[in-house]
C-alpha cells in the first residue's frame, strides 16, 4: 500500500512540476 501512495505521490508532484519546469526552459529559450 505504501509503495501505491509513495508513487502517487510522486506523480501528483511531477504533474504539478512540469508545466512549471517547461515555462522555465521556454524563457530561458527566449531569452537565450
Amino acid at each position: 500500500m505504501e509503495e501505491i501512495v509513495q508513487s502517487f505521490f510522486n506523480g501528483e508532484i511531477a504533474a504539478a512540476a512540469l508545466p512549471i519546469v517547461l515555462q522555465g526552459l521556454l524563457n530561458t529559450i527566449l531569452l537565450s
